[in-house]
Order: C-alpha cells, then structure tokens, then sequence
C-alpha cells in the first residue's frame, strides 16, 4: 500500500551517474525518513520483460527502488528530472510509464487507486525544482569562473537555514563530485558540515548542506579543499573517522 507524507523528506543515508552512486551507498536506510510517496509496485523494463516486485520511494526529483521496504542498499535510483510520464489507461488501468534519459520502465499498481496516486506524485516530483523546497537568499561564495556557487537559503516549510551549494553539470568533475558527497555522507563530526539532500535539474546538481556559524568548511568549492582540510584536523590529532 503506497503512502505519503506531508512534509519534504532528507536522505538518511548518500550519484556512472555520481548522484546514482552516492544514494545506492550502503547504510542502515537508503530511504528518507520522511518519505513524500512510497509503496510496492510491479516493474519492467524493455530487457527485462518479467514483472518484479520492488520498493518505491519518492524523495525530491528522485525515484529510489529496492528489493523490499527494509533493504540495505538500493538497486536503482531513477532520475525524474526531464522524463516523460505515459498513463496507460487504454491498454491497463493499473499500469503507467516512464521515460527517462536512459530506460523506458513500466510500472503496475495492485489497483487503480494506487495507479493513479503514483501517477500523480511521480508528476510533480518531474516538475519539482529546489526553489520550491527552499528560498534562496544571500550569495555566500563562488569560484573563480562562478561555476559553483554557495548560497544561503531557507526550508519553505520549517524556516530551516542552510547552504546550498549549486554545480554546474557543464564544468563539473563527475568523480570529484562523487567523492564530495560520499565524504559527506558519512561524517559526524560537530566540526564537519551535514549534507542534508540532494537535487538535480538539467544544468545543476544541488547539495543541501547545514550552514555553519564559523562559515569556513562551507565555502570549500571542491574536494582538495575537503581533503586538505582533514588532513589539517590529522595533524592536530583530533580523530573524525
């Protein structure tokens, strides 16, 4: 049975697409813990003609799937940003498709309820843009060629302040990007910035993070700053890993 909740979900744990990779990392959730829509459906693929039965969850832009509700690690995390959605009323009242950049997938509800709830969802998640969920504010640093920029902005729904830093896809290192975001995934440090959620568009990746009072960590623009940085806090002997 599909669920939802009203409020925006955060990945509880982290994309050769790096923003892929980084939400199929393993950890005790791959899942959001506030999920925006969720449930089992039926799916299949052009190369997969069998139905499969798998997890759904719904988190930004983002279409994330497992084996079940409780898995460890995601099998697929489907990209909604630019993808055609095709209701398949004509030939099933319990099937829909979706046509991303890479895959066409068809999908199978239990009923047409369901169907036409996920339907719904999966629409205006594709149309879901991170200024809907935050209000940008002041410019808080960028780098030299303002290919990557920090802002500061806030939550449109629990006032939240944080940072977050928007890359171009034109000028980005894939890998860099990749390893960024993964460092940040599974640090818990009070000295070392929270990455809260992730959203992409055609042009940008966007990486929410918690906006420090000693804006210093932050304002690093690439990951040689992430890692000279932990090598500084090494030296001094302070332990983080």
């Amino acid at each position: 049975m599909a669920t939802s909740a009203l409020k925006h979900g955060r990945y509880e744990s982290a994309p050769t697409d790096p923003v892929d990779d980084v939400l199929k990392e393993r950890g005790k959730s791959p899942f959001p813990k506030q999920k925006e829509f969720s449930g089992y459906l039926d799916v299949r693929t052009r190369s997969t003609k069998s139905w499969k039965r798998r997890y759904f969850a719904l988190s930004n832009n983002f279409l994330l799937m497992a084996e079940t509700e409780h898995a460890k690690v995601l099998e697929r995390v489907i990209s909604l940003e630019g993808t055609t959605i095709k209701n398949s009323m004509k030939t099933s009242k319990l099937t829909f498709e979706l046509l991303s950049k890479k895959k066409r997938y068809t999908f199978r509800a239990a009923n047409t309820t369901e169907c036409s709830a996920w339907l719904t969802h999966i629409q205006k998640a594709s149309k879901l843009h991170i200024k809907d969920v935050y209000k940008f504010e002041e410019l808080l640093g960028q780098n030299d060629d303002g290919t990557t920029k920090v802002v500061s902005a806030r939550h449109r729904v629990s006032n939240e302040e944080v940072a977050v830093k928007a890359i171009s896809k034109r000028h980005y290192d894939a890998r860099q990007l990749q390893n960024e975001v993964l460092i940040l995934r599974r640090l818990d440090h009070p000295n070392v910035v929270k990455l809260y959620d992730l959203f992409e568009t055609k042009n940008t990746v966007y990486l929410v993070m918690e906006k420090l009072r000693k804006q210093f960590f932050f304002l690093c623009l690439n990951s040689r700053c992430i890692r000279f940085f932990f090598f500084e806090i090494k030296k001094k002997g302070e332990r983080i890993l």
